[in-house]
């Protein structure tokens, strides 16, 4: 009797370990998650999800679904106007309006209380022969928030995730330094 009970007592216990190793190895690891989870997104667009994924309502900690329907809204058509200028142009033609765009972006993360960067002239030189002859960057700009008026683009929503999402899209499209 005494041995019955050990031998029940080893055969649990061993099986018990199977199981904790059987489980070990089907479940992978947290990090191993989170890699896999983020496989091919650059930390900047990890960021800006993360922070779109935080917007709350006024009323509680309940996410808005009408806010995030507009933030994944304008998300899309940031990604949108980036894949239509890679697929219509040549790098080479792009290459300057790119370059330009990421750098509004950039000002603007930068100097996140300094007006001066949320204003584009439309007569501007730079803008006018590197932006505007691309019909995309214009509505990247706009989906990034800014606002056609009459003579310029005024950022009127900012975003914060959306400018971050916008930066490293473009980013796609920079040439290696």
């Amino acid at each position: 009797m005494e041995e019955t009970k050990a031998e029940a007592m080893e055969e649990t216990e061993s099986t018990t370990d199977s199981e904790t190793s059987t489980s070990k190895q089907t479940k992978p690891s947290q990090t191993e998650a989170r890699a896999q989870t983020n496989e091919g997104r650059t930390v900047d667009e990890e960021v800006a999800t993360l922070a779109m994924s935080t917007l709350r309502t006024t009323s509680g900690n309940r996410t808005s679904l009408l806010t995030c329907a507009i933030a994944g809204d304008r998300e899309r058509r940031i990604h949108d106007a980036v894949r239509h200028l890679q697929a219509h142009y040549s790098l080479d033609a792009i290459a300057k309006a790119v370059a330009l765009l990421h750098k509004i972006v950039s000002n603007i993360i930068s100097h996140p209380a300094d007006a001066k960067f949320r204003s584009i002239r439309k007569a501007n030189r730079l803008f006018d022969g590197q932006v505007a002859p691309f019909p995309e960057a214009l509505e990247f700009l706009l989906a990034l928030g800014f606002e056609d008026q009459s003579d310029k683009f005024v950022l009127v929503r900012e975003d914060p995730a959306l400018l971050w999402i916008g930066r490293s899209t473009l980013e796609v499209l920079l040439p290696a330094a």
